[in-house]
């Protein structure tokens, strides 16, 4: 059930992209050149991940390096290359915002199997608004400065996996209460993140379709 569920939350969050977006020309090649950016960053961090692990006798220290750091940068990298490749803001966020869709429908899914009940698949959701986050700041913040965005992003990314990490060790009542709130922190991050023409517009449908004024 948990495994559905996870698939399903991200099965509505690419429906809510499209209706946002549109599904025309450009929108399609936007849902294929993002599937390919994180296609990218799972194989880069996959062998990454392989070759570093041959040089650690520590499993356990491996995996903290590779859920803190690696895969941060990994997908940052990745992120940043995709947002260099973008002109216009609102193409910017629809691009990146696909890392987090995509994640929560392809590859959350699988870390699912073997969950016992209906609920874990809540755990899944605060990465997709993790990743809301960077996609905000790629495309509305430090214009031009990709080093800046990368930087930031690579922060924003890599405290929250440790923040889940250290969180992995809490009762389960504590575990899931934090997780939401730390979910609603995310969201205010997005909503305070997008410029005000773009949350006022259309309930937030300008932050795919239409690009700020200011």
């Amino acid at each position: 059930m948990p495994v559905i569920l996870t698939f399903g939350a991200g099965l509505l969050a690419l429906s809510t992209w499209i209706y946002l977006r549109g599904f025309d020309r450009a929108a399609r090649s936007i849902l294929i050149i993002g599937l390919l950016y994180l296609l990218l960053a799972d194989i880069l961090g996959a062998t990454l991940s392989l070759i570093g692990s041959l040089g650690l006798s520590a499993e356990n220290e491996w995996s903290v390096l590779t859920l803190v750091l690696l895969i941060p940068l990994v997908e940052e990298g990745v992120k940043v290359r995709a947002a260099k490749s973008r002109t216009l803001p609102s193409e910017t966020f629809a691009l990146v915002s696909l890392f987090g869709i995509y994640e929560l429908m392809l590859g959350k899914p699988f870390s699912m199997i073997g969950a016992q009940e209906w609920y874990e698949f809540l755990t899944a959701i605060p990465a997709f608004a993790m990743h809301l986050v960077t996609a905000s700041i790629y495309a509305y913040h430090f214009k031009g400065n990709h080093r800046l965005q990368f930087a930031t992003c690579f922060v924003v990314h890599a405290g929250f996996n440790a923040l889940v990490f250290e969180l992995s060790s809490a009762s389960t009542s504590a575990y899931y209460a934090i997780l939401f709130l730390i979910f609603m922190a995310l969201t205010v991050a997005v909503i305070w993140l997008l410029p005000s023409t773009v949350r006022l517009a259309g309930h937030l449908k300008g932050s795919l379709s239409r690009d700020p004024l200011d």
